[in-house]
């Protein structure tokens, strides 16, 4: 039986709406922490983005997304849910390691039997437990394991683009800086917006503090931060303001449903390793979604004819 303490409230809309952060003007302190951390996190990025090899950064991503998963592992033990950590976590780097060698034959062939057998190896190791549970502890490992190791590899994806239907070098590099730019500023842009103008909730029962006006002010600022980038790197110009759009529509929506996980399970954060600004699920949420779609759509549209 649950404990009591780690049960869902009776009324989840409570808990972000009666939170003092929202109850009061952000003050000077909330936006220098969070400023400075956006901004440490936007040069370590860039660093990797163009400075390490695509090893050392599938390496580093697999810390990154194995410590995120370890955040969503820990979350939904809170609703009794027991999955196997370890093997979702596998999961995770076997996902970022499938991303780097995606097109070596063998690995392409074998990567995805690996993870049938962890499936398989996971509603084993639930037999074998004295309280049979296979659908809640099974069911978040995978969804673990999807949500935050397979949607965060189109990251190294993207960073592993070697061709493109555009006149620049290193344009897997170029190409994810285009969309975490449009992705961050898209969320800063939603953020002061939804701050200094926001009346009009987007979805109150899952997110109180999020705004039409906000989603308005984030798809602005992404937009236009990817129309610049875009003519830097020679997009034309329909597909620069309908690439930029899309990753700032979708950066928001990446965010709501992580709301929507977090509410489900009683949470505000996943985790605390940015202060309070939340843990490090927290502050990927938005790239989930973005990176995938910005990696299918460039796919589509600037692959060589």
């Amino acid at each position: 039986m649950q404990d009591s303490e780690t049960l869902v409230p009776e009324s989840t809309e409570q808990l972000e709406e009666d939170s003092p952060e929202l109850k009061k003007p952000k003050g000077v302190a909330y936006w220098f922490q969070r400023i400075s951390i956006g901004i440490g996190c936007a040069i370590l990025a860039i660093s990797l983005i163009f400075g390490v090899s695509p090893l050392i950064l599938t390496l580093i991503l697999s810390c990154i997304v194995g410590y995120g998963a370890h955040e969503f592992y820990r979350a939904v033990r809170r609703q009794g849910a027991d999955p196997n950590e370890f093997l979702g976590i596998s999961a995770c780097i076997l996902f970022q390691m499938a991303a780097l060698w995606h097109k070596h034959p063998l690995l392409g062939q074998y990567l995805p039997i690996i993870f049938t057998f962890i499936t398989i190896a996971g509603l084993i190791i639930e037999i074998g437990k004295p309280t049979l549970h296979p659908i809640p502890n099974l069911g978040s490992m995978v969804l673990g394991a999807v949500y935050v190791g397979w949607l965060f590899s189109f990251i190294i994806r993207l960073r592993s683009i070697e061709s493109v239907d555009l006149p620049i070098n290193h344009p897997g590099s170029w190409l994810l800086f285009y969309t975490c730019g449009i992705t961050w500023i898209s969320d800063t842009g939603g953020l002061i917006a939804g701050n200094l103008m926001g009346r009009i909730k987007l979805a109150p029962s899952i997110s109180p503090a999020k705004t039409w006006e906000g989603v308005f002010g984030g798809a602005l600022a992404g937009t236009t931060l990817g129309i610049v980038i875009g003519h830097y790197l020679h997009f034309a110009p329909l597909l620069s303001v309908s690439l930029s759009l899309l990753i700032s529509l979708c950066a928001p929506i990446g965010d709501l449903c992580e709301s929507a996980l977090k509410r489900n399970l009683g949470l505000k954060d996943f985790g605390t390793f940015f202060a309070n600004h939340g843990g490090v699920l927290d502050r990927i949420d938005s790239l989930l979604f973005t990176a995938p779609v910005a990696y299918y759509f460039i796919l589509v549209y600037l692959s060589p004819k």
